[in-house]
């Protein structure tokens, strides 16, 4: 092992690796395959030391920028050990200056940051506070990307900005409306990642509901027990997708699950999708008006509820609040 590491040091391993690295990133880099090559042609195979020497070191003006160097200067902290020990010992500076550096929104502001009047283990977050964490999803440029999605067998790419991604979400808070569903509600999503997937999360989040996760792998007996457990009004599906070149028919699920109601996405063209009576197709769903008026209020009201796995029995519901994503 020492030769190995003298037999790298002589080459200039790490020289040689960031010349490399530097060369790629001005030009189009090679596959990973062959970048995996020249790494070990740097530094040797893994076996040859102890850790993995650095793959990727920010410049200047990266370091300059990062979330760590921001704080460093705003604490006065002279290094890692000292920042430490004073997020520790002043968390409500901490966390007030973390949450303007997340860009928070608040409609209207904590009254403080943390309050232990009472017991350790129940510390109140952001007393006085009215919010709703969607808002801060949402406030990049309107132009800028907020999602790329692409879909297996697809080679093109659907790139969707945040101006849209919020007025698509708006859609659905006000189709949530118009199906009957008020604030404080739930509705489940049972749907792979997709951009309907993301704009529906947010609309419920801003209507005030409470999401209802579903991993889209789960079986109708699986899905029946968190609908219930969740108290689901409805749930937000797919008709069908493809994963690894098979059909998954979500929405046949959804039927054996006993779902009250589903709202669906269509796979292709809505025209010839067949739904049970009382589920509508996703465009039908959908509110022509793409302004909401956001449901504000305490932070701790419930936005999505996610389960353990269930695997020893009954799966646990393990809430969220508009806290939790802070």
């Amino acid at each position: 092992m020492e030769e190995a590491t003298e037999r790298i040091a002589a080459a200039g391993g790490e020289a040689r690796w960031r010349d490399a690295v530097r060369r790629w990133r001005e030009g189009a880099p090679p596959p990973f395959s062959r970048q995996w090559e020249v790494y070990r042609e740097c530094f040797g195979e893994p076996g040859d030391r102890e850790a993995p020497p650095l793959a990727w070191r920010p410049g200047e003006e990266q370091t300059r920028r990062s979330n760590l160097a921001w704080l460093l200067r705003e604490s006065g902290a002279g290094d890692y050990a000292a920042l430490h020990a004073w997020t520790v010992a002043d968390k409500e500076r901490f966390w007030r200056l973390t949450l303007e550096r997340l860009g928070v929104v608040f409609r209207r502001p904590p009254d403080r940051i943390l309050d232990l009047g009472g017991e350790v283990e129940d510390p109140v977050w952001l007393p006085g506070a009215e919010m709703n964490v969607a808002e801060s999803c949402l406030r990049a440029a309107p132009g800028a990307p907020a999602v790329v999605a692409g879909r297996e067998g697809d080679e093109g790419l659907r790139t969707v900005s945040y101006g849209e991604l919020e007025k698509l979400a708006d859609r659905v808070a006000h189709g949530l409306r118009g199906a009957g569903l008020a604030a404080g509600e739930a509705v489940a999503l049972y749907m792979p990642m997709t951009v309907e997937c993301v704009a529906a999360y947010l609309g419920i989040v801003r209507a005030g509901g409470r999401v209802v996760s579903i991993p889209d792998s789960f079986s109708p007996g699986e899905v029946r027990r968190r609908l219930e457990i969740g108290n689901a009004a409805a749930v937000v599906t797919v008709d069908r997708f493809v994963r690894a070149g098979r059909p998954i028919e979500l929405y046949r699920k959804v039927g054996e699950a006993g779902a009250a109601r589903a709202i669906v996405v269509a796979a292709d063209a809505e025209t010839g999708l067949e739904l049970r009576r009382g589920d509508a197709a996703w465009g039908e769903f959908l509110a022509d008006d793409d302004e909401f008026d956001t449901v504000i209020g305490d932070p701790y009201r419930i936005i999505n509820v996610l389960f353990s796995s269930g695997t020893t029995g009954t799966p646990k519901a393990i809430p969220w609040t508009h806290l939790t994503p802070v």
